[in-house]
């Protein structure tokens, strides 16, 4: 691994976000087909709230390097946050064919399926992901909460006991890009509301605010430079 990239992790480990973007983008210009810095690029935007440019650098870095579960995760954190919540189930359906035993890939899953309303596919969900990792507190806690959501009181008690046990971890895997302990996201998808069915009609969704316009242009001048 190079050192600007090596640098540029510990920044971003540290939530030097800029300073982190700062050595990614320095790397692309040395090494333009790394993958890698393409994804840690993506990711400081979409810590920082410029989804849209994340988008667009999450795919770049997927056909770098295909099917990288982590990769297709945080594109659809990336898409939820952009309400096309269709596209991100159809990536996190592919991360859990990817990955069947990693817990946090059903936990994101029912994350998404709880914001689409689909509570029972949320429930079941979580209730395999506890399954797989019996001391994620979090998941328990929301997996009591969509249990009782759907009238199941004693189940939810039993959820919401396991999630309030003192060996529970609290704090999510390092590939937690959002916290699944709240609703970072809008609720769920009401069936009269329009979602966006491209990845235009993504784009165009969000560049609204100047400021994420702004660095939207500023990443595709980069982008052209870094072709060239």
């Amino acid at each position: 691994m190079s050192q600007l990239l090596i640098s540029g992790e510990e920044h971003l480990a540290a939530a030097r976000l800029r300073e982190a973007l700062q050595s990614f983008e320095l790397e692309l210009e040395l090494a333009p087909d790394s993958h890698r810095a393409v994804y840690l690029a993506a990711l400081v935007h979409l810590k920082l709230g410029q989804e849209a440019t994340a988008l667009v650098m999450f795919n770049r870095a997927l056909e770098r390097c295909p099917d990288n579960p982590n990769y297709l995760s945080d594109l659809a954190v990336t898409k939820l946050r952009l309400k096309d919540i269709a596209g991100a189930m159809r990536d996190l359906d592919r991360c859990v064919q990817l990955e069947p035993e990693n817990s946090y890939r059903y936990s994101l899953r029912a994350f998404a399926r709880n914001a689409m309303g689909d509570v029972a596919g949320a429930v079941e969900d979580y209730r395999r992901a506890v399954a797989l990792d019996p001391d994620d507190a979090i998941a328990y806690n929301n997996l009591g909460m969509a249990e009782e959501s759907m009238g199941y009181g004693v189940r939810a008690k039993e959820s919401f006991d396991r999630a309030d046990t003192p060996s529970g971890r609290l704090h999510p895997p390092r590939d937690h890009t959002i916290d699944l302990s709240n609703r970072e996201m809008a609720g769920p998808a009401t069936a009269g509301s329009t979602q966006p069915s491209t990845y235009w009609e993504v784009l165009r969704s969000v560049l609204t605010d100047k400021g994420e316009r702004d660095e939207f242009m500023r990443f595709v001048s980069n982008m052209f430079k870094t072709s060239k």
